[in-house]
Parts: structure tokens; C-alpha cells; sequence
């Protein structure tokens, strides 16, 4: 079922990737910094706890993509269906069970951005009960 949705294996592999590369390759290329998050894969681990821990991946991918930008950096997160996760595992010298989530790549923002307004009243937005 996985295979089914991930172009690498239902069968459009190029023709599907090959445009979505290009893009990732010029980032990738021009970034100063690239953080490679991982997640592991512990044996007996079932395709829930899986779920589990790519959630708890992504939601830490996007903190620190949060922390970036509160230094003044900017931030792509690149898709892990867009590499050879095997070989990032192999450049990385990491063990099998480490399993990259994708590329971060960090640098200073396309242009000079204004810097943040007063913050707003978050208690005018929300109601406690």
C-alpha cells in the first residue's frame, strides 16, 4: 500500500520525481547549513508506534524550523521521498535503524524581511471556560 503512494516504487518513478528534483537539488546546492533529522526503527516496533514516531518527527523538524526563523534564518524542509535515504544513512555513518525524515536546509531569507509587529493579544483570539 506504501509503495502505491510513493513514487520511487509504483511504477512513475522518474517522469514524477525528476521535476520535483531540480528545485530540491538548487536548494540543497545553495545552503550554507543542512540539518538531516532521523527517526529509528526498533525491532518489534509495529506500523502504529511507526506512525507515532514520524508524528513526533515532523513535529520537531517544525520547532526547529520555528527556532530558525526566530534567529532571522530561513528554512525548507525537503522531503525524504525526494532521496535516497539509504545513502544520507551511509554519508551520515549511522546505524540501519536510523531512518532520515527529510533535509533541512538553513540560510539567510531570499530577501530582507520586515521585522515582526507587536505581538498580538492571543487572549482576544481564544475564550477559556
Amino acid at each position: 500500500e506504501a509503495g502505491a503512494r510513493d513514487p520511487r516504487h509504483d511504477g512513475s518513478g522518474e517522469r514524477v520525481l525528476e521535476p520535483r528534483l531540480e528545485p530540491a537539488r538548487d536548494v540543497l546546492a545553495r545552503a550554507p547549513v543542512l540539518a538531516v533529522p532521523h527517526m529509528s526503527h526498533e525491532e518489534g516496533r509495529t506500523e502504529a508506534d511507526r506512525d507515532v514516531f514520524l508524528l513526533a518527527a515532523g513535529a520537531a523538524v517544525q520547532s526547529f524550523r520555528v527556532a530558525v526563523h526566530a534567529q532571522g534564518f530561513a528554512s525548507a524542509w525537503l522531503s525524504p521521498n525526494l532521496f535516497n535515504t539509504d545513502r544520507i544513512r551511509d554519508a551520515l555513518g549511522l546505524d540501519p535503524r536510523w531512518e532520515a525524515t527529510g533535509v533541512v536546509a538553513v540560510g539567510a531569507p531570499a530577501e530582507e524581511e520586515p521585522p515582526p509587529g507587536r505581538r498580538p493579544d492571543i487572549g482576544s483570539h481564544l475564550r477559556f471556560s
